[in-house]
């Protein structure tokens, strides 16, 4: 069976779940082509319309599938709407985490005529194996289906415990994995043990809850065999460990630590929790090979974090693994947000306080956005917060705020955006600099191209 995944995205980007999901299908026989289509703008050019006709023409899929996050899904309704005109007979599945998190939303749609809720790879092979006897099954788990005027809501399988029977990834299906300037991107497990209330992993946990556990590893056998697969066909510089959590089983990364060591031997770099960075723990990451870690800060007043995030941390674990990670020699990369709510004026001088204190090599600060789902997300949304004009314009969240927040004004999260970013100076880190120059001659290029 032909599989056509199609991606509307507003920049290139590596999905890996994606890719993951292709590799399985591949495995089992299966034909797939993607269309990574990026949007300039609110709506699809006319020339994405035709690359769509193009490739539904050439491939003749027996299904179309995407991935949705929220801010993609107007574009993926406008690609759906575009395929059921032209090629009404081709099936339309939608997936990935805003489809699990609000299925309702997805399916209402009238384009889109299946939701996969959850994980995807075994509900996708069953749809097709259906698809290939020649009637769509309605009754497969993950998957909710149209009959008519009504949905067919099938319940959640369980979690698939073992990952080592998935095949690895499918490295070949996006372009974007060749320009990435020799760094690998890799996954070494699947979920999280924490409960963030801003994102989607404590929502995800619930639906599959009683259904297994949701964090899972690979084997380290099993991710150290993919990684030599790669490394056997082309060179990489660095390795990045996507996973969220990349330390939380402390067995499995001591067997990690080591086995890198021997055989892969490339400088890393991984996600890890301030709460996880004893001296002992990082000094076995730096002689396997890591050279930055990258930690969550998300917000340096200690009341929201804790009431607001549920990230039950002082000020003093962060800054005390911040402190030990530079002991050891290891780089660090401190993930903030801004504009959460009830944050304060004050709030936001807390949180580039903190990152003033710390003083990280690199820093990314974003500006909230409320996922629909989430525990935060949907109290934004009851408190009518939410401005839905905004939100519809708005297709990068790292800019600006699709709130109206009683406590702190849009201006001012802006403002405290760049200049907790700036903080990265108190390192030697200069980078910034460049950077906001370039942005400020890409702004000053636009307008003039627009008044000429």
């Amino acid at each position: 069976m032909n599989v056509l995944f199609i991606m509307p995205l507003a920049l290139p980007s590596y999905l890996i779940q994606l890719a993951a999901l292709s590799a399985f299908l591949k495995m089992r026989g299966h034909k797939v082509r993607y269309e990574e289509l990026t949007v300039v703008g609110q709506d699809l050019s006319t020339d994405d319309f035709k690359r769509i006709d193009t490739a539904i023409e050439q491939f003749k899929p027996d299904l179309v599938g995407f991935s949705t996050y929220e801010l993609s899904f107007e574009w993926i309704k406008q690609i759906a709407a575009h395929i059921k005109e032209g090629h009404a007979g081709v099936p339309i599945i939608v997936g990935g985490y805003y489809a699990t998190l609000s299925p309702e939303e997805v399916i209402s749609y009238p384009a889109i005529d299946m939701v996969c809720v959850g994980e995807g790879e075994f509900p996708m092979e069953e749809v097709l194996a259906s698809l290939r006897e020649g009637k769509i099954r309605t009754d497969v788990r993950n998957v909710w289906f149209k009959e008519g005027n009504t949905v067919v809501r099938n319940p959640l399988r369980n979690l698939n415990a073992n990952l080592d029977e998935l095949p690895f990834v499918d490295r070949e299906l996006f372009a974007s994995e060749k320009t990435k300037d020799g760094i690998l991107e890799i996954m070494a497990s699947r979920g999280c043990p924490f409960d963030c209330t801003n994102c989607s992993n404590h929502a995800l946990k619930h639906i599959y809850q009683g259904k297994g556990h949701y964090l899972r590893y690979r084997s380290v056998e099993h991710v150290m065999r993919e990684m030599e697969s790669i490394l056997s066909k082309e060179a990489y510089k660095m390795i990045h460990f996507m996973d969220d959590t990349f330390t939380a089983n402390r067995e499995w990364l001591d067997e990690f630590c080591v086995e890198y060591k021997n055989r892969i031997r490339i400088p890393f770099i991984c996600n890890i929790r301030p709460e996880y960075c004893s001296v002992e723990r990082l000094t076995k990451l730096k002689d396997a090979g890591c050279f930055s870690l990258s930690m969550g800060v998300e917000a340096g007043d200690e009341h929201i974090r804790r009431k607001v995030l549920q990230r039950n941390m002082p000020d003093a674990i962060i800054i005390e693994a911040f402190r030990n990670a530079k002991k050891v020699g290891i780089d660090r990369y401190s993930y903030n947000m801004v504009g959460l709510p009830y944050e304060t004026t004050l709030s936001l001088l807390k949180t580039i306080w903190l990152n003033f204190k710390i003083a990280p090599e690199a820093i990314q600060t974003s500006v909230y956005y409320p996922f629909k789902g989430t525990v935060l997300g949907e109290e934004c949304y009851r408190r009518g917060w939410v401005d839905l004009e905004r939100k519809k314009q708005l297709k990068l969240y790292a800019h600006d705020s699709i709130l109206n927040l009683p406590s702190v004004s849009r201006p001012m999260i802006r403002c405290a955006k760049w200049i907790n970013t700036a903080m990265v100076l108190r390192s030697g880190n200069f980078s910034v600099l460049r950077e906001g120059m370039n942005m400020l001659f890409k702004s000053a290029a636009t307008r003039l191209k627009k008044s000429a």
